[in-house]
């Protein structure tokens, strides 16, 4: 029996920095320490189904980067879905669930393209926009940010899947898993809500 497979995440990034009180102007990014996370929920009650995304590039420089804003602005991911093994809920079959009911019918390279634009803010808080591109369309994710006092750094937003034409997917995704998302009352609910959570290193005194 397939479980239900995830629908709504919230996206969120931390930078983990090993020396909190180091000059914002030397941060970088580590691209090889990236990973996407998603929070996903099924029937009313919202229950939550965590997941990645195995099949990922980054493109961190932040070499010369003023602050933590230019330093975000220089970060851009791609995640190319070329299996059910590009995805990772900790159940094969939903793996496989997900893929064949909904990124398939995504159009061309079935991908996923986000980069950081306008953040703004100072060293503890602030707010940008993701760049997400997915099925052919491109749309603009308003997201806040709060670094707490061990360097972590989170930002959190959200999207719907039905603003990327894929609303065909959507429906095949919910048939396929209706009784998986069914809930106590009886309902069965797919969250069209979509978010990442991306985690990261910030690395202090490499930023000249």
């Amino acid at each position: 029996m397939l479980k239900t497979f995830p629908c709504l995440a919230v996206f969120s990034l931390f930078f983990i920095n090993p020396t909190a009180n180091a000059d914002s102007s030397k941060w970088c990014i580590d691209p090889a320490s990236v990973q996407v996370v998603w929070t996903a929920f099924k029937t009313t009650q919202k229950v939550g189904v965590n997941g990645n995304f195995t099949t990922l590039k980054v493109t961190a420089p932040g070499k010369g980067a003023k602050g933590l804003n230019q330093l975000l602005n220089s970060l851009m991911a791609e995640i190319k879905l070329e299996g059910p093994s590009s995805l990772s809920t900790g159940n094969p079959g939903r793996d496989q669930t997900l893929f064949d009911h909904f990124f398939k019918y995504m159009k061309g390279p079935v991908q996923i393209q986000g980069q950081v634009r306008n953040a703004e803010g100072n060293d503890e808080k602030g707010n940008l926009i993701l760049q997400l591109s997915m099925n052919g369309k491109r749309k603009s994710v308003p997201m806040a940010w709060t670094r707490n006092s061990e360097g972590g750094l989170t930002a959190t937003g959200s999207l719907d899947v039905l603003d990327f034409g894929l609303k065909t997917a959507f429906d095949d995704l919910h048939k396929t898993c209706e009784v998986l998302h069914t809930g106590s009352d009886g309902v069965s609910k797919t969250w069209s809500e979509v978010a990442l959570q991306i985690q990261a290193k910030l690395i202090p005194g490499c930023g000249k």
